[in-house]
């Protein structure tokens, strides 16, 4: 199981409850970042640049990378290509400006091909402007096979759930979304990982996180070592007895947590986690979620039943 989060979809990760509890449970969380703003530190935020000087963030360049992705190209222009008549609305709605920026360094040649579809131009340098859908498709797809690299070994993480659902449901015809589905399932578990309700400091979640980090670690092996299991039960009933009866017996520790907040004085919050699971032995997929494997034919992939995307937002207690 992977230890460590990549975000996506955009470079600087926002300040907010949701990152927290990312920061806090994960032995590292990563962001997208083309070689350029490395030079340009303050172009990232204050915020961004605290988190990167209490080493909680770093920092993957992409230019490093696409060229280990064996197919990365090829993979994501036979999706497109698949898209049918959908390309055709993708294109009227990129015509009316419906339009996404991604920066050159993150696309290889991908955005060339896609300029020359009419999903995509060339902005101010150093950004492709890239409809919106295609866009989205992208991103999530470049944060997916950045991830399986040995090197970044990071689960794609984001705080929109909606970009999880695109690996089931992009550019899978509708007679095929059920079978889709068969392979990948998006549960939402809520009160899992007790967080705090508020944003924080770097050097706050740095502390917290130097004094309680093996217990937080633990809590969350635990919670995804349930999440595999639950995967793999294709009967929902059954899948939420599962869940229901780990929420018990886990309710202790998660106390212990919430005590340790507490102690910091911090409010809590509820906590709702979407998590996007390949099932073992699954079927042929299709989509997106075929384009990440195709991408990475001929290399050693990690056991589809250790490969999550989350996704998380976190509601104050009223």
């Amino acid at each position: 199981m992977k230890k460590r989060v990549l975000y996506f979809p955009y470079i600087r990760i926002p300040k907010s409850a949701w990152l927290t509890q990312t920061l806090l449970y994960w032995d590292k969380v990563s962001s997208i970042v083309p070689y350029e703003f490395i030079n340009r530190p303050e172009s990232l935020g204050p915020y961004m640049q605290g988190l990167l000087q209490e080493e909680l963030v770093d920092q993957v360049i992409p230019g490093m990378y696409i060229h280990e992705i064996p197919n990365f190209e090829p993979a994501f222009q036979t999706y497109i290509d698949g898209l049918g008549a959908e390309m055709d609305r993708r294109r009227a709605r990129f015509a009316r400006g419906r339009r996404f920026k991604i920066h050159m360094e993150k696309m290889g040649g991908i955005g060339h091909a896609l300029a020359g579809q009419g999903l995509a131009r060339e902005g101010p340098h150093p950004w492709y402007e890239v409809e919106a859908d295609t866009a989205d498709d992208f991103m999530s797809y470049l944060a997916a096979v950045l991830g399986q690299i040995e090197r970044v070994d990071s689960s794609p993480v984001t705080n929109r759930a909606a970009y999880l659902r695109r690996f089931a449901h992009a550019g899978v015809a509708e007679d095929r979304v059920i079978q889709q589905l068969q392979s990948l399932r998006t549960a939402v578990l809520k009160k899992v990982l007790p967080v705090p309700a508020h944003d924080l400091d770097p050097s706050a979640i740095r502390a917290f996180k130097d004094r309680h980090g093996h217990l937080l670690a633990d809590f969350r092996w635990r919670v995804e070592r349930e999440l595999v299991a639950a995967a793999a039960i294709g009967d929902d009933i059954l899948r939420k007895r599962h869940l229901d009866i780990f929420f018990d017996e886990s309710a202790a520790r998660a106390e212990e947590i919430q005590a340790a907040m507490r102690g910091a004085r911090w409010e809590t919050a509820e906590a709702s986690l979407s998590v996007l699971s390949a099932i073992p032995g699954a079927p042929q997929m299709f989509g997106l979620a075929a384009a990440l494997w195709n991408a990475l034919s001929g290399r050693q992939r990690q056991a589809t039943s250790q490969d999550f995307a989350y996704a998380a937002y976190v509601r104050a207690r009223l």
